[in-house]
């Protein structure tokens, strides 16, 4: 996973052409089992897309953020509508990323262990891989908030 420049400007194309976060087609729910538990994230794939596997874009919400908010701050899914790539929004466990240092609130636990958030991106991302729907050459994330230290996080994991 790296922070890309694919990210940043997605998000300013929506945001300077005014174009609407209403996605034009339904978006997929995905569900990982991870740690045990069943995770969920939301796919955008543009009506348009290309043949074969697409840049992806994980968009990160902040803390106690929805998916449906992050959805309407970042406009990611019309400016994939025009630009061809796939975003995925994946939600963090009582929407609490654990990116590994606790500011003031100790990090999230499942079935009593600390919540994995990598291990579950990492997963998400191999599935979506392997389905062919991105490409992995071309992953980027990006994130609000307690996001954006999540994405700071994956930026700095070695690539496999």
């Amino acid at each position: 996973m790296k922070l890309g420049k694919l990210a940043l400007a997605a998000s300013a194309l929506a945001a300077i052409t005014g174009l609407p976060a209403v996605p034009v087609r339904a978006d997929e729910r995905i569900v990982v089992e991870h740690q045990g538990v069943e995770r969920m994230a939301t796919l955008h794939q543009p009506s348009k897309r290309p043949a074969g596997p697409a840049p992806l874009i994980v968009a990160l919400h902040g803390l106690g953020q929805s998916i449906e908010v992050l959805h309407d701050w970042l406009h990611l899914d019309a400016a994939a509508e025009h630009t061809g790539f796939n975003v995925v929004y994946p939600e963090a466990i009582g929407r609490k990323w654990n990116y590994g240092r606790p500011i003031k609130d100790p990090q999230p636990t499942v079935n009593g262990k600390t919540v994995d958030d990598v291990g579950f991106i990492r997963s998400l991302l191999d599935g979506l891989v392997s389905m062919k729907v991105a490409d992995p050459a071309r992953i980027y994330v990006t994130g609000m908030s307690r996001g954006g230290l999540m994405t700071y996080t994956a930026s700095r994991l070695p690539r496999r």
